[in-house]
């Protein structure tokens, strides 16, 4: 493993790394890449996905809070599940960004 020197910023990176550290300069050839062939997906594309869940599922949550609140039994009960429905959608996302992006 030799340490080569980064053409955009100068600094010392692996001859075996992709890219600088620093910069994000690419630094192996595109031949040195291996393909999946699957789409790429960045983590900024990942996570609005994941943020756009947690709104959703934080309104749900709210939402059953608010029914949960009259005085009507049924729509209390309603309310209930809709508040637990969304905590757990919350657990699950919060699961999901720890899974993708840990």
């Amino acid at each position: 493993m030799a340490l080569v020197q980064c053409g955009e910023c100068g600094n010392k990176v692996s001859d075996k790394a992709v890219s600088c550290p620093q910069c994000g300069n690419p630094i192996a050839a595109r031949s040195d890449i291996q393909e999946t062939g699957a789409p790429l997906m960045t983590t900024q594309v990942t996570a609005k996905k994941f943020k756009l869940q947690k709104i959703k599922a934080t309104l749900m949550t709210l939402g059953g809070l608010l029914c949960f609140a009259f005085q009507n039994p049924l729509i209390g009960i309603v309310g209930g599940f809709l508040f637990l429905g969304g905590l757990v959608w919350l657990f699950v996302t919060a699961m999901q960004v720890w899974w993708h992006h840990a």
